[in-house]
């Protein structure tokens, strides 16, 4: 479980997406989006467990553990130096895409949000508005794997774009709700407001489940309609949301989380492959 708890395996889910995109996209394959998100992931969650290797309290102790505090900071300073490499040798809309990607990202985390109260203006981060830190995180990533892959292509903007949108994002929101079901205590300690801590698991399970079944009832009509074309890896990862929605509680363990929720990400691509014959 040492790989499913790094770094390194969370870039690797992230990573799968793009490829996803441009499968449904029907452009070529082609690497570098990938990497794009890949290497941005090492960078900013390396640069994370180097807090955590300083002795702040963290979310990476697993991985952080025995490593060392030198080795992480080549971990930064490599991922970046290769970050910055791809972005070089990008299309300029390739950049302008990442950077909205990296705006949404800082938002989440910084206060940008003005509150007017009785005590005057109280500035709040976009992960601060009840019940919207899983939505915000997808769109954040769904803009990156859908909007690179756009970019770099030429890609006009219409249903396919807009079909690829929808089924990443779903499958991100999903992972990240059933991500703060487990989640749930910590997050009601420290008053998160997420979609469980709000609702209850129960009924966080009914909304997870309603939205997939809510994206296989538009992909139909889009499949009926002809303004999409069959993706049956649309019916896996919906089929696979709506099956670990059903068994993840608060007690399940993290490794499990991270291994069955993130690894969800892989499986369209290769029923789409399997189905098809290609990834693109």
């Amino acid at each position: 479980m040492a790989l499913v708890d790094s770094a390194v395996w969370t870039a690797l889910t992230l990573a799968a997406l793009p490829m996803l995109a441009s499968h449904m996209l029907a452009v070529p394959l082609d690497l570098r989006p990938s990497a794009l998100i890949f290497t941005s992931g090492l960078f900013i969650y390396n640069l994370d467990h180097f807090a955590d290797a300083t002795g702040e309290e963290g979310s990476a102790a697993t991985w952080t553990e025995g490593i060392g505090r030198e080795v992480i900071g080549w971990l930064v300073v490599g991922s970046g130096l290769a970050l910055a490499g791809l972005l070089a040798t990008a299309p300029p809309a390739v950049g302008r895409v990442f950077v909205g990607y990296g705006l949404v990202g800082v938002a989440y985390g910084l206060p940008v949000l003005p509150l007017v109260g009785p005590r005057g203006v109280r500035w709040l981060r976009l992960k601060d508005i009840p019940g919207m830190k899983a939505a915000i995180v997808a769109g954040s990533i769904t803009l990156a794997a859908v909007g690179l892959p756009v970019a770099w292509f030429g890609v006009a903007p219409g249903a396919p774009v807009w079909a690829a949108a929808a089924l990443i994002w779903v499958l991100v929101v999903s992972n990240a709700i059933m991500c703060d079901v487990g989640d749930l205590c910590a997050d009601r300690i420290s008053g998160v407001r997420t979609l469980p801590v709000l609702l209850g698991v129960e009924r966080t399970r009914l909304v997870v489940c309603l939205l997939a079944l809510s994206l296989l009832a538009v992909f139909s009509w889009g499949w009926a309609s002809g303004m999409v074309g069959s993706h049956p890896e649309a019916i896996t990862g919906c089929a696979l949301v709506i099956l670990y929605t059903s068994f993840v509680t608060e007690r399940t363990p993290k490794a499990v989380l991270s291994l069955v929720l993130d690894g969800c990400s892989f499986a369209p691509l290769l029923i789409g492959w399997l189905v098809h014959g290609k990834f693109a």
